[in-house]
């Protein structure tokens, strides 16, 4: 997956896909929120927030928002 964010090196982001799982992991060690634009994922669809359990739709491009200090854990089974 390729990324392009405001964070600069303070944004560190990776997918892993094991059998019919993928995890989509954006963590922000910056002190203000940054705004991910990524490319090429590897498995786009709906996944879940696991922190807000709520539905995210992530296709094969696009932008998620990463609060400062925070991250974004999403999850597709």
């Amino acid at each position: 997956m390729a990324l392009a964010h405001q964070g600069g090196d303070k944004v560190y982001a990776f997918t892993r896909t094991r059998d019919a799982n993928t995890v989509l992991v954006m963590v922000n060690f910056g002190d203000a929120a940054v705004h991910v634009t990524y490319s090429a994922m590897p498995v786009p669809g709906d996944y879940l927030d696991w922190y807000a359990k709520e539905k995210v739709t992530v296709g094969a491009a696009g932008t998620l928002d990463v609060p400062a200090h925070g991250w974004r854990v999403l999850v597709k089974k």
